[in-house]
């Protein structure tokens, strides 16, 4: 059973996100636990709770902004006041709790550049708009059929039909070169490198590969610089607000915190994967393993 906090659908006329989301939420888990009798039996339930609104306000505000301090200040009153609503019902060992998040966020970049720090803006379209009139230039035809998440995508139909047999790797040393050459761009990675699946000693480059997909990402995909954030030209404001989807700590590293029946009191500084929760926590209930399951559980937790 999931329940997700939506800030955009309780928030001011600004679309700000409000204080509201988080004060109904509580309400909502105490009620849903009661009415759908969840831990009155032998078998265990799981209640999955989604707190969206830091997320909202992460975006438009930023990690270092008043608003998102403000914002967790008050989360972290609900999370007490939902934790001993637990302990309350279920006693301190008659549950397990784990909170985390599925990313982090890049300071806002327009703050790193008024702090004299590494980070600015990549403005994509250009970019591609740039490599469309280089490969017509070369090639006297456009083979970039889009561009998506920094992933450009060739056509091959137009690739194909050259009766003078232009090579993809031709376009591909085009565009690499070119890439190289901008601001904020640090490396290029080549999709038919990826699909090899050869382990790397480049953390980036092997995040890439580990999450490449042949049949939807893309044949040239862009890793950009520490700090700098891809945008588009049409948006509308583009220096304000953040976002991620980097390999960088900034936007992978997340907390994990653990509480409740046989959770000791400790605190884990080496990395571990988002994965590694599902059987870990299987661990702490007994229950088996499923097969597909890709992470590992975590001993330091386990450990009696």
């Amino acid at each position: 059973m999931c329940i997700r906090d939506r800030a955009k659908s309780i928030c001011s006329t600004n679309n700000a996100p409000s204080k509201i989301s988080f004060a109904i939420l509580p309400k909502i888990n105490g009620t849903t636990i009661k009415n759908e009798n969840l831990g009155k039996d032998e078998y265990p339930d799981m209640l999955c709770i989604s707190y969206s609104s830091p997320d909202i306000a992460g975006h438009a505000f930023g990690p270092d902004s008043k608003e998102i301090e403000d914002m967790y200040i008050r989360l972290d009153f609900d999370l007490a006041r939902f934790i001993k609503s637990l302990e309350k019902s279920f006693g301190k060992e008659g549950f397990i709790l784990f909170l985390t998040a599925d990313h982090g966020v890049v300071p806002v970049p327009q703050k790193l550049i008024d702090d004299g720090l590494s980070g600015g803006y990549v403005f994509v379209d250009q970019i591609i708009n740039q490599l469309r009139s280089s490969c017509k230039n070369q090639f006297g035809t456009d083979f970039i059929q889009g561009q998506d998440n920094l992933n450009i995508y060739l056509d091959y139909d137009l690739l194909n039909s050259r009766k003078d047999s232009v090579h993809i790797n031709q376009v591909l040393a085009l565009f690499e070169k070119e890439l190289l050459n901008i601001e904020g761009i640090k490396q290029t990675a080549r999709g038919s490198e990826l699909n090899k699946r050869i382990e790397s000693n480049d953390r980036l480059f092997q995040m890439l590969s580990e999450g490449f997909d042949p049949k939807r990402s893309g044949d040239l995909l862009l890793i950009l610089e520490s700090g700098y954030l891809p945008k588009s030209s049409l948006s509308l404001n583009p220096q304000q607000g953040t976002s991620h989807g980097s390999g960088y700590a900034y936007d992978t590293h997340v907390p994990c915190l653990w509480y409740g029946a046989n959770i000791k009191n400790n605190e884990l500084n080496e990395p571990f994967n988002i994965t590694d929760i599902g059987p870990t926590l299987l661990d702490l209930l007994k229950l088996p393993r499923l097969d597909s399951m890709t992470g590992k559980p975590i001993n330091a937790i386990l450990e009696p």
